[in-house]
């Protein structure tokens, strides 16, 4: 099965990909003027330059791995917009705080709570799915403290 992905997300794996190849081209440099310092057995800058790429080269294959089973879905293909559903921006009312809380739905490997990025994987997505701008929802979060929720704006960008 594909893991879903916004196409900000994958822009963004993409450029962490990218990264981490960069750093893997200094590496190689350094471990080049590492090994043009005398006996490889006893050079420690060797070693751990040595080290380094290595677990570079296995971040890379695992996120290449990661990139070739992901879905990007581009919300202009989005048919019913004033439902949620993946990559919707939305903006929920809280009644327990009366505060508004903004979030986005996202894939798993995307989702970020401190940016208010939630998977769609995770229970609250599940709840909000399909639902309309004035539905209440009812959640219960870790603490087995039922949450009422309306939900105030929808977007798609």
């Amino acid at each position: 099965m594909k893991n879903l992905i916004t196409k900000n997300g994958y822009k963004l794996f993409i450029e962490k990909i990218n990264n981490f190849k960069n750093k893997k081209k200094n590496l190689i440099k350094e471990i080049e003027i590492a090994r043009s310092n005398g006996d490889l057995s006893e050079n420690s800058d060797f070693k751990i330059a040595k080290e380094k790429k290595y677990i570079l080269e296995k971040k890379i294959l695992i996120l290449e791995k990661k990139i070739n089973n992901f879905k990007i879905i581009d919300p202009l293909y989005i048919k019913n917009k004033d439902k949620i559903f993946f990559s919707c921006k939305l903006k929920l009312f809280c009644y327990l705080n009366k505060k508004k809380i903004k979030l986005q739905i996202v894939g798993d490997c995307e989702s970020n709570f401190k940016k208010n990025k939630i998977s769609i994987l995770s229970k609250l997505s599940k709840v909000l799915i399909k639902k309309k701008i004035n539905d209440k929802i009812y959640f219960k979060n870790k603490n087995n403290k039922i949450i009422k929720y309306k939900i105030i704006k929808i977007k798609y960008d």
